[in-house]
């Protein structure tokens, strides 16, 4: 499987557009703030640029798979990720002939996040079903992996149907890109343990529910005979730096990161996501609650040193 995951600290590339209808001048300032931290994270060595995915909503976010392409043609050796796409909201065929699209044109460069989803009350909106929403992603993960293998594809599932299906143009990782799963239940842990190269912990997840799955993931990986060193382990951590920690910690109020975000003084907030490397990560995306290119500069010291986490380079699942 290519070179296996990339490891490391990462970085959210700026993924919100704002309120309203954007216009030209507002397109053109986020379009800048894009350039700018996709090309400093690359110059500071941060391992990638990380977006995530709400197809609906009342977040203004642009498309991650777009986004991805812009960062992409933007830079040469930064990562790229997804934290996650929600598959049961995707057909299989034609988002496997995107993510093969994508990590040929970068070069090799993209770690495929996928996760199951919250809930599917948006599913009738996208032209899919309810319920049945583990099936429906194991069975997409499999018709996936078997189209990034090469050749044509008989499939006949619960949900798709194949006949020669072939799709062509990459991924130039073989088989398959680098796949990590989200989830925090015991069957999405096993599912990612069982299947992919790595797994991601949530942002909104607090210390003592993180280190619960994180005791669970390792104690699956024995169970089912995964050599962890081959098998990465990452979190997103929402963070906020000010050189006022009592402002730091206030600007997270009211937000999604309220509860389980990093705030404070930037040594105080490098201390405790090195508290996270050191307690057996491979990886952590970092996820600021705002002011991107600041807190670039801030956390660089963690994305120089790599990762001293104690999983290794994650081969295939």
């Amino acid at each position: 499987m290519g070179e296996g995951p990339r490891l490391g600290v990462g970085i959210a590339i700026p993924q919100a557009l704002g309120s309203g209808r954007p216009d030209a001048a507002e397109t053109s300032r986020y379009l800048e703030r894009v350039r700018a931290v996709a090309r400093r994270a690359e110059e500071l060595g941060y391992e990638g640029g990380w977006v995530h995915e709400q197809v609906v909503g009342d977040r203004r976010l642009v498309e991650p798979v777009v986004l991805l392409a812009y960062v992409s043609a933007l830079t040469s050796e930064l990562g790229l990720g997804c934290s996650v796409f929600v598959l049961p909201y995707r057909q299989p065929v034609t988002f496997a002939k995107q993510l093969a699209g994508l990590d040929l044109m970068s070069g090799g460069r993209l770690t495929v996040g996928l996760g199951i989803g919250h809930s599917d009350e948006r599913a009738p909106a996208l032209g899919a079903a309810r319920g049945r929403r583990a099936a429906r992603f194991e069975e997409a993960m499999e018709v996936m992996g078997r189209l990034w293998a090469g050749g044509p594809v008989d499939f006949a599932g619960e949900f798709l149907r194949l006949e020669g299906v072939e799709v062509d143009g990459g991924p130039l990782q073989r088989p398959r890109p680098r796949l990590w799963l989200g989830g925090h239940a015991e069957p999405a842990l096993r599912r990612a343990v069982r299947h992919a190269d790595g797994w991601m912990g949530a942002g909104a997840s607090g210390p003592e529910a993180f280190a619960s799955q994180l005791q669970m993931v390792r104690r699956l990986l024995e169970e089912e005979g995964r050599d962890p060193e081959t098998f990465a382990l990452s979190k997103r951590v929402y963070v906020m730096v000010d050189e006022d920690g009592a402002r730091a910690r206030g600007r997270l109020v009211g937000t999604a990161a309220a509860a389980s975000g990093v705030a404070g003084r930037p040594e105080d907030v490098t201390e405790r996501l090195e508290e996270l490397l050191a307690a057996g990560l491979d990886h952590l995306l970092i996820d600021p609650v705002d002011a991107h290119a600041e807190h670039l500069e801030a956390l660089a010291p963690l994305a120089s040193r790599g990762s001293p986490g104690a999983g290794g380079a994650g081969g295939a699942g």
